[in-house]
Order: structure tokens, then sequence, then C-alpha cells
């Protein structure tokens, strides 16, 4: 089954949001302030956020796969380290329907990596 690359995306970031807003991490002094927002927000001037951005760079194979990357909106280099380790135990080998997450690298151009694949 192809699903198309914008319904692959979607599903993927409703993943993870559900993921982590259901997690411990939403109880810990090192959840953002602002939440969880879609895109790079490289260019923004919203602090202490999460961006999630994804890559469905295999949304016609099978399975699916591609690439989601989190980049913590905050200038304290500390508190980013602290939010990629609360990210990378929520998440890494967590799957939510049919999305599985693993990860793979951390901190490349700030941003914490994980591999998904969709069965």
């Amino acid at each position: 089954m192809i699903i198309a690359r914008g319904d692959t995306i979607s599903r993927v970031i409703y993943a993870v949001m559900h993921i982590m807003h259901n997690s411990d991490f939403t109880e810990t002094k090192y959840w953002p302030i602002k939440g969880i927002k879609s895109g790079h927000g490289l260019s923004s001037t919203v602090r202490d956020c999460l961006w999630l951005g994804c890559n469905a760079y295999g949304h016609e194979k099978e399975p699916v796969i591609g690439r989601v990357g989190i980049r913590p909106g905050t200038q304290a280099r500390e508190r980013a380290n602290k939010q990629f380790e609360q990210i990378e135990m929520v998440l890494d080998q967590s799957i939510f329907e049919g999305v599985f997450f693993e990860h793979e690298l951390t901190k490349q151009n700030e941003f914490i990596w994980f591999k998904f694949t969709i069965n």
C-alpha cells in the first residue's frame, strides 16, 4: 500500500506529538514552555519550544520509511541537551498506530534524528 507523502508526514507528526504529550517528559522541568510546533523554526522568534520536522523520503516504499527531526528552540545549550536526553528516552523504540521510531543520531545541526518505519 502506497501512502501519499503528505499523509505520511501528518501521520508521523501526529504520532510524535501523541507519544511526547503522553509521556513523563511533560512533567519535567525540561518540557518546553511553548510546547511542540511543526516546522524547522530556524527563522522563528518563538523560544523554549520543540520544532518538529519530517522527511518522508520513502513514502512510496514497503514499508514506508523516513526521518523525523526535533530541534529545541532554546538558546541555552545545557537545557537543550537535557531536552535531547528526554526526547531520546521517550521516542527511541516507541510505536504508535503502526509508526515505529528508532534513534538515529543526535545534535547534527542541533537536531535529534529518528528513523521511522510504517508497516
